[in-house]
């Protein structure tokens, strides 16, 4: 739910580090929750706005 948050704030215009943010929360969730391809993903997507990855 929170990836395709993420993803939808890129879709929708909002500031970079909006949608930057969302996807670094994503990630982070996933990552607490296990569920790696998830994590993956955010991790992608935070590539995609040009942030670095933890």
């Amino acid at each position: 739910m929170h990836l395709l948050r993420a993803r939808l704030l890129t879709v929708e215009g909002a500031h970079v580090e909006v949608a930057r943010a969302a996807a670094e929360r994503a990630r982070a969730l996933s990552a607490e929750r296990g569920a790696h391809l998830f994590t993956r993903r955010a991790e992608q997507l935070v590539r995609e706005l040009g942030g670095p990855v933890p």
